[in-house]
């Protein structure tokens, strides 16, 4: 019976553990406890008549004594850590561990002693900081045990934001030792700090007063006079800056169809999303081949580092657009801005070679690749005789095929398509024998600083049927659709058909025609109908185009020395 009835003890005061973690709102005025009201705590582990603060026992935080209580981080993992050792009178021949109320001497005081028990005894004060800021966090440490125990106690305070994860330790209120001795307790050390700018304005922040189990026999250190005040949150504006302020759509889009371009969006203060709106001729993505829509929301978090929106331009006519930037928030600032940038559908030049192998590019053309047929005979001079785009072709239509293995339609037997085994750009051509068949542009943003240029690319026979002569050229031009080309920097012919898809290696030298050109520079590849065959016109293709130039200003000096004796 003995043993029932201590086990139903047990129940019972386990059935008293009480958790009450109501976070106290600054906004209603500072916090304050001094515990000079003695019924706060008249149960043991029961803290629910003290709003807001919690003790706990710390078990297994750590296992060791003497531990530097700063360097303790976690919470107890250990079930019903809770504790309050209610009603004392005298913290001298109370040896025990833990959280515990004196509320039997001249100044009342809850107090902290570790033990084997009470690894990292702590309390933990429960606040909502929301719309406070310099939230200042006052104590005293009491050395109320005036036995003959002399350990060193030290103190920490710590803070986390929400109610789960590890604390972050705050040196200024470390304390290295709380007592004196032995059979002294006169001890009060002030604790002053102000919290981190991370805990204002937040519905949930925790600030715990931890010591730890000492070396030989723990004291008594009481937590006395806590004050927690705070000021008001001062109500900035949100601002938001758009760089740059202007951007400008070209009269003609690139690629043919549209002209991608960028602006960035930063911002500070900001309590809601972004709201990004273009009207159309204009849509909008976050990166360049994603989905386009017409209005992008973007999280307040992600805009204070700076954000590129992408702008998708596809005109009737030249002009600009202008779109709002706004934050969703009551009283925020708005800015207008006109959407521009440097287009994002150009080549640019980072390191020499520039390759493009059409490896990997789906079904489409890479950023500055373009892919014309003629429009008009005769005269090819000008970018106006190929200003038809061409669309994907079959058998029987003109226009232009991204290949890949297998996939050629002039007629080729199953076994001579698996014979092209490499990704390539082909156009088929079309019109009278002589007149210009299609052309391949490469566009790049420019070329300053860097001169000599040299161009290698292969030109492909995509037919296997009966053989016919083709013939191409290279031409160049500046500008994003040039005036006028200067035409024919080489020349040749290519004989296209017979057993096996031909690849042609193509050299060209521009010399310093290319060098130094702060606009576009539009290179173009022609290639003319076929002059015998055409009741079946043939295919032409490129491949492994490589941009070859020279940095003048990376150039270095070798200089061989001998030793040279005096």
């Amino acid at each position: 019976m003995r043993k029932f009835y201590l086990l139903f003890i047990a129940v019972i005061t386990f059935s008293f553990k009480t958790y009450d973690s109501n976070y106290y709102a600054l906004s209603g005025g500072s916090f304050t406890q001094d515990w000079t009201s003695t019924g706060l705590i008249t149960v043991n582990d029961n803290w629910s008549g003290v709003p807001s603060i919690q003790g706990f026992l710390g078990q297994d935080i750590t296992t060791a004594t003497g531990t530097d209580p700063q360097t303790l981080l976690t919470t107890s993992g250990v079930a019903n850590d809770l504790d309050a050792i209610a009603n004392q009178a005298n913290p001298n021949t109370n040896t025990g561990g833990g959280v515990a109320e004196f509320d039997g001497i001249a100044n009342p005081t809850i107090a902290l002693q570790g033990s084997a028990t009470a690894d990292a005894p702590n309390v933990i004060l429960y606040l909502n900081t929301t719309g406070r800021a310099n939230v200042r966090v006052q104590y005293n440490l009491r050395d109320v045990d005036g036995s003959a125990d002399n350990a060193v106690q030290p103190v920490a305070l710590q803070y986390r934001v929400g109610s789960s994860g590890n604390f972050t330790n705050l040196p200024a209120g470390f304390v290295a030792d709380a007592s004196t001795g032995p059979s002294l307790a006169t001890l009060v050390t002030a604790v002053d700090v102000t919290l981190p700018v991370a805990c204002e304005n937040q519905g949930q922040v925790e600030v715990r007063i931890i010591t730890t189990n000492a070396v030989g026999s723990d004291e008594w250190i009481g937590i006395d006079d806590i004050n927690i005040s705070s000021t008001a949150l001062a109500v900035v504006t949100p601002t938001l800056i758009v760089n740059p302020t202007t951007l400008n759509f070209p009269a003609t889009p690139i690629n043919t169809t549209s002209a991608a371009l960028s602006y960035t969006v930063t911002g500070t203060n900001l309590t809601a999303p972004v709201v990004i709106t273009t009207a159309a001729p204009y849509s909008i993505c976050e990166t360049v081949g994603g989905t386009y829509v017409t209005s992008l929301n973007i999280p307040a978090a992600d805009v204070i580092a700076p954000k590129t929106i992408f702008v998708k331009y596809s005109p009737t006519a030249a002009g600009t657009q202008t779109g709002s930037v706004n934050n969703n928030t009551t009283g925020a600032s708005q800015a207008t801005v006109s959407l521009s940038g440097t287009s994002v559908g150009l080549i640019n030049l980072a390191s020499s070679p520039y390759l493009q192998n059409f490896d990997g590019i789906g079904t489409g053309l890479p950023i500055g690749v373009t892919v014309k047929t003629a429009a008009t005979a005769g005269a090819i001079g000008t970018d106006a005789a190929f200003t038809t785009t061409p669309t994907a072709w079959s058998s029987t239509t003109a226009g232009f095929k991204n290949y890949a293995s297998g996939n050629n339609d002039q007629g080729a037997s199953a076994a001579a398509q698996a014979a092209f085994t490499d990704r390539a750009i082909g156009l088929r051509q079309t019109g009278a024998i002589g007149d210009p068949g299609g052309a391949f542009v490469f566009q790049v943003a420019n070329t300053s600083g860097k001169i000599n240029f040299v161009l290698d690319f292969n030109l492909q026979s995509l037919d296997v049927a009966s053989p016919r002569s083709t013939t191409w050229r290279v031409d160049y031009g500046f500008g994003i659709n040039p005036a006028s080309f200067v035409v024919g920097a080489a020349t040749g012919t290519l004989t296209t058909g017979g057993s096996n898809f031909s690849n042609n290696p193509i050299h060209v030298d521009f010399g310093n025609a290319l060098d130094n050109q702060s606009g576009v520079v539009s290179i173009r590849i022609v290639t003319t109908t076929a002059s015998s065959g055409a009741g079946n016109r043939p295919t032409s293709g490129i491949d492994d185009f490589k941009l070859s130039w020279e940095d003048p200003t990376a150039k270095t000096i070798s200089l061989n020395t001998t030793a040279i004796n005096f």
